[in-house]
């Protein structure tokens, strides 16, 4: 007990005060009826009566002073029993319980002259001011320290019951805490799991988009091509068509690779590789002038930064001859020191507003890279499509 008073009433508190009221109740009835006190003084009583109630300005249901309270009962019913004493030529045990009450408050700041007090000093006094024999007064000394002591042991008792009442409360409340936590873990575990699948489907979604795009331009193209030479020239008609087959299955190898996440080509091909054999495959089925120019210092580059830069060469190829009916598209591939940058640059026709979807979602697989596509009509015609990427140096 720290604070100089303390707020909170128990019921330890309460039970003390009732004994003490009875105990010094019991003194006082005692100087009325006993006939071997007849003769003592009438005052006697009353100075009980006061003993009983006064120290109960500083002790009473939710305030306890931890110094004045002691000193209190030191001094009034302390007082009473030396006085009771020598008045009665004989000892008296009124200090008993009060010293149980004042071992209950104890504090590090009163525990010296409070113990000195009640257990030392007033009952061997009293005896001494009775006439009574040194061991007796020993004896006196003997019970008011074994109350004293109690009265500290229950203090303990009670303080450790409240730590550990307190230390069951906070526990509980941080385990229903953790509990709701866990449970917000979960639901926003869901959500990311959601959101992930979600993503991953979309993502699905487009490299199949892509890649199914980008070979149906091809096969549409060189079909048409195959219509105008299936009765001029037969066999280089079959010759296409057979050039077309093999386009078909590679489309379809591609969205089998796609659907189990896998890259178009090996990891450990170089960029421009990929870019040359896309473009001689645009070239050969649609009959569009590719040219592919590597610009810089070639490097490898992560699987997905190399996978997005594919997708943009055939979006831009697929788009520069769906949308622009193109016949001359150059690519530009530039390493440069924090960055790459593919350049797509064609002669198309485009009328206003068909940027196209297949451009879109190139600009969203870019992003995710923190990178930039941006896309302008030249004056002479034809559209550029750039698009720039920040590597690791």
């Amino acid at each position: 007990m720290s604070e100089s008073w303390i707020g909170r009433w128990t019921g330890i508190a309460t039970l003390m005060m009732i004994i003490r009221s009875i105990w010094l109740s019991i003194h006082a009835i005692d100087l009325k009826v006993e006939p071997k006190h007849a003769d003592q003084p009438e005052h006697l009583f009353w100075l009980t009566a006061v003993a009983i109630l006064l120290p109960h300005l500083f002790w009473r249901p939710g305030y306890v002073h931890l110094w004045r309270y002691p000193l209190a009962e030191m001094v009034i019913t302390g007082g009473l029993s030396l006085y009771a004493a020598h008045a009665m030529g004989e000892g008296n045990s009124l200090l008993v319980v009060p010293a149980l009450v004042a071992g209950y408050y104890f504090h590090r700041k009163t525990l010296l002259w409070s113990v000195l007090a009640f257990v030392v000093v007033l009952p061997f006094s009293g005896a001494l001011l009775a006439g009574l024999p040194v061991i007796e007064g020993v004896f006196y000394v003997f019970n008011n320290a074994l109350l004293y002591g109690l009265g500290i042991s229950l203090n303990r008792a009670f303080d450790a019951y409240g730590r550990t009442k307190k230390l069951l409360d906070e526990n509980r409340r941080q385990t229903a805490l953790i509990q709701r936590q866990n449970e917000a873990l979960v639901e926003y575990a869901q959500q990311i799991e959601d959101m992930t699948l979600h993503e991953e489907r979309n993502r699905i979604a487009r490299e199949l988009h892509d890649t199914i795009g980008h070979t149906y331009t091809s096969v549409t193209v060189g079909l048409d091509a195959v219509i105008c030479l299936i009765d001029v020239a037969p066999e280089q008609a079959k010759t296409k068509l057979d050039v077309l087959r093999g386009v078909t299955r590679n489309g379809l190898e591609e969205v089998r690779r796609n659907i189990h996440q896998m890259a178009p080509d090996a990891v450990d091909v170089t960029l421009s590789c990929h870019f040359a054999k896309i473009a001689s495959e645009f070239a050969l089925h649609t009959a569009t002038q590719v040219h592919v120019d590597t610009v810089g210092e070639e490097r490898m580059l992560p699987a997905q930064l190399q996978l997005t830069l594919i997708r943009c060469l055939q979006e831009s190829l697929t788009h520069a001859k769906r949308m622009g009916h193109a016949t001359r598209v150059s690519v530009a591939l530039e390493f440069e020191q924090n960055g790459v940058r593919l350049t797509v640059r064609d002669n198309g026709t485009y009328p206003e507003g068909t940027t196209g979807l297949t451009i879109r979602s190139v600009e969203e697989r870019l992003q995710s890279l923190r990178g930039e596509l941006r896309l302008w009509c030249e004056d002479g015609g034809g559209l550029v499509v750039t698009c720039a990427v920040p590597t690791v140096s």
